[in-house]
């Protein structure tokens, strides 16, 4: 095996102001499974901050050194192909997957073996990049499919997820959502710098699509048994506002990045249409 990426860096630390959303559902004291914890940096929150007992499992061994500080248990192993289960010991409260199914040749079968690690009513949490965001639409409309060194064409993807393919892999493994807290961003504002503008008549047929702007899908699962009422797992089309925002954001982006100037919305009417979506 050649040398594998590095993720992160073991100096980032998160505190109130830049948690990620997933983190948020993380219980004090909780024991915790986590999947590629990468250099650790969420696995340092979990222990210090939260009190948490980790086992971790990580494919990159000079990642597990970084990480394993924070752990009571990290294992270095392929998750398609090692017998890490064998490695695992106890049930936990929450099971981590952050940014690590679209890595994995068989998401599914990992997913389920996983599932059975998890205590009565304990929670899986995940974030998956969504590859029906709009700046890959816009992509294939420049007839590029452009893999880059992070974002939603990772070069180290190997699965692509919809909404609609995560429902079905969720469903299989009979896991139901509990919560959904996604990451937004337009196309001007990802690492593939896309803009709506440039595809003037395309416009109306993309902005119109459900979870266009959706960058991560961000969800807490359960088991189906376990969930009194489970969110509705169909996604949403921008509102009339909404799109009119983001119209307005994409075109502000592209004289920014074309002349360096940018328009600005008084920061009230702003925050209103925002509300109103």
């Amino acid at each position: 095996m050649g040398k594998l990426k590095t993720y992160g860096s073991d100096k980032l630390q998160y505190n109130a102001e830049n948690l990620p959303q997933i983190l948020h559902w993380v219980t004090p004291n909780s024991r915790v499974l986590e999947f590629g914890p990468a250099m650790g940096y969420m696995t340092h929150y979990m222990k210090n901050t939260l009190n948490c007992s980790i086992t971790a499992v990580e494919l990159s061994e000079e990642m597990a050194q970084h990480a394993k500080k924070h752990t009571e248990k990290i294992i270095i192993a392929n998750l398609d192909t090692d017998a890490w289960e064998n490695e695992i010991e106890g049930t936990f409260d929450y099971i981590l997957f952050a940014d690590v199914l679209e890595h994995l040749r068989d998401p599914e079968k990992v997913l389920q073996s996983a599932s059975s690690f998890l205590k009565p009513n304990g929670s899986i949490l995940t974030s998956i990049p969504n590859i029906g965001h709009s700046a890959i639409i816009l992509s294939l409309l420049d007839g590029e499919f452009n893999y880059t060194t992070y974002g939603l064409l990772d070069t180290t993807h190997i699965h692509f997820f919809t909404r609609k393919s995560i429902q079905n892999m969720m469903s299989n493994c009979r896991l139901g959502c509990l919560a959904e807290r996604n990451s937004i961003k337009n196309p001007a504002n990802t690492e593939l710098r896309k803009f709506f503008i440039q595809h003037i008549a395309s416009i109306p047929s993309i902005i119109t699509k459900k979870d266009i702007l959706v960058y991560q899908f961000i969800n807490q699962w359960k088991r189906e048994s376990e969930i009194d009422k489970a969110v509705v797992f169909t996604g949403k089309k921008l509102n009339l506002f909404r799109k009119i925002l983001a119209i307005f954001d994409d075109i502000n982006e592209f004289i920014a990045y074309k002349y360096n100037y940018r328009f600005k919305l008084p920061s009230g009417l702003k925050k209103r249409v925002r509300n109103r979506g």
